[in-house]
């Protein structure tokens, strides 16, 4: 009687460390487990001269503080597409993915430029020349950083802004669109929410629930997307073999906007626009910005 006893009591130390541990390494207790895998400032860097050397419109960049503390730079560049007329000229603020630099992003920058809008892009904490390390909260902030430079330094105004998120990104220009006053929002490869992703990409954590994740509203797309009706055109990479274009599909099937357009880009992958998608790809944000 006595050794059964042991035996159950065992069992449920077992089964209490189990969950226990279940628990302690769940995104939500530790995020930090995996945020190397949302975060990758080391991946697809571009080349510096390709930025040094660009020509096609009058651009420049700078540093700038970010964060409450003001104590960390993060780097920002202006391609000026502005002629001497400018009075309501269109800008796009591209929000970027968890990969690359603006030197990265150089073509992406010309095919925005083609549509005959300025581009404003940036690099948040821990990419490229930027200070600090990359978190949800400072991507948030570098963000927000980004878009006050447009307006109060650059002289944009809030009506001329397009904000552009592309896959992480997607999420900080959302809360963009939940927070500040602009005039369109443009997401690209984007995921409706953490958790969805985190199951896909990530084998591992289809352990863990929703609940089991950080509770951080913001990266929840799709439910931000509900309470939002600035015009919205969202498009996917048809090959896209990093986030699948149904992520995309649900974020437009959630929106509230009215005036909202969903684009397959067929023939591109993640965030590079094959040639074969160029016309597409142009036409449509052309398109969507010249639409009352």
């Amino acid at each position: 009687m006595k050794k059964s006893f042991f035996s159950i009591r065992r069992v449920l130390l077992l089964g209490l460390s189990l969950i226990a541990i279940y628990l302690v390494c769940s995104p939500r207790v530790l995020p930090g487990l995996y945020t190397h895998r949302l975060f990758l400032t080391d991946r697809e860097i571009g080349n510096p001269a390709d930025l040094a050397n660009f020509r096609d419109v009058p651009n420049s960049g700078t540093m700038i503080p970010s964060g409450p503390a003001k104590t960390e730079h993060i780097r920002i560049w202006h391609f000026d597409h502005r002629g001497p007329q400018h009075n309501h000229q269109k800008v796009y603020l591209i929000c970027p993915g968890n990969a690359g630099d603006i030197p990265r992003r150089i073509s992406f920058v010309r095919r925005l430029l083609a549509t005959g809008a300025s581009v404003v892009t940036y690099e948040p904490r821990g990419y490229g020349k930027s200070q600090g390390k990359p978190s949800t909260q400072h991507i948030m902030q570098d963000g927000e950083t980004a878009f006050a430079y447009v307006i109060d330094s650059l002289g944009y105004a809030p009506s001329d802004v397009i904000v552009y998120g592309v896959s992480l990104g997607c999420t900080v220009a959302v809360h963009l669109a939940d927070t500040r006053s602009f005039d369109r929002l443009v997401l690209q490869s984007g995921f409706a929410s953490l958790p969805a992703i985190a199951h896909e990409k990530v084998p591992f954590l289809r352990i863990y629930p929703s609940w089991l994740f950080p509770r951080d509203p913001s990266l929840d797309n799709a439910q931000i997307l509900k309470r939002i009706h600035k015009p919205l055109l969202i498009m996917h990479g048809g090959r896209d073999n990093i986030i699948d274009p149904w992520h995309s599909r649900y974020m437009y099937a959630c929106s509230a906007s009215r005036n909202k357009r969903f684009q397959l880009i067929a023939h591109s992958d993640h965030v590079s626009v094959d040639e074969r998608d160029s016309i597409t790809f142009a036409r449509t944000l052309i398109d969507f910005v010249a639409k009352p």
